[in-house]
């Protein structure tokens, strides 16, 4: 495409309007050839590299010098689909930060059940070590508990032993005295 040409008929359009006859007819015929022999990628590259004003008079121009279908065809092949292009990347740029977003907010609340999880298993650990302890330490008790009954039956039996001893020490020669000899021997 003849690109600085055709910036140069949009310049002269722009100053002296589009004209059917005469000069004006010539230089219309030049754009529509110009612009009616290039390539859609070079149509919408041109379009897209106008500033805004020069736009605008790009499509004023073609809606006034070529036929509609072309016209129109021109105006959805850059404008309108760059447009929508931007629309789509720009929706799409909004999904994708929203999903990033959700996606670290559950990467977040994952990490959170972790750690749970974790001072969960450690809870269930020091459980464990807990009732092994208690579980210990009932044996123990039980232990020293059957000691201590082993204390005590000792001790009843020393002391109705002394409490014996003590009722032979008052009946040093009386009968109970000559029972126990005779058992005893």
């Amino acid at each position: 495409m003849k690109t600085a040409r055709a910036l140069e008929l949009l310049d002269t359009f722009k100053d002296q309007g589009i004209q059917q006859k005469g000069p004006g007819l010539q230089l219309v015929l030049e754009y529509q050839d110009c612009i009616g022999r290039a390539k859609r990628g070079e149509l919408a590259k041109f379009e897209k590299d106008l500033d805004k004003r020069t736009r605008e008079i790009f499509f004023w121009v073609n809606a006034h010098t070529l036929a509609m279908e072309h016209f129109l065809e021109i105006l959805k092949r850059t404008y309108i689909q760059r447009t929508a292009q931007d629309v789509i990347d720009s929706e799409i740029a909004q999904e994708d930060a929203r999903y990033r977003t959700l996606f670290e907010d559950l990467n977040q609340q994952r990490r959170a059940v972790e750690k749970d999880l974790q001072e969960n298993l450690e809870l269930r650990a020091q459980i464990a070590n807990l009732t092994r302890e208690i579980a210990r330490m009932k044996e123990e008790a039980e232990k020293q508990l059957a000691e201590l009954e082993t204390a005590r039956k000792y001790k009843r039996d020393g002391e109705r032993f002394q409490a014996l001893r003590a009722l032979l020490q008052l009946d040093k020669d009386g009968p109970i005295t000559d029972i126990v000899n005779n058992i005893t021997s």
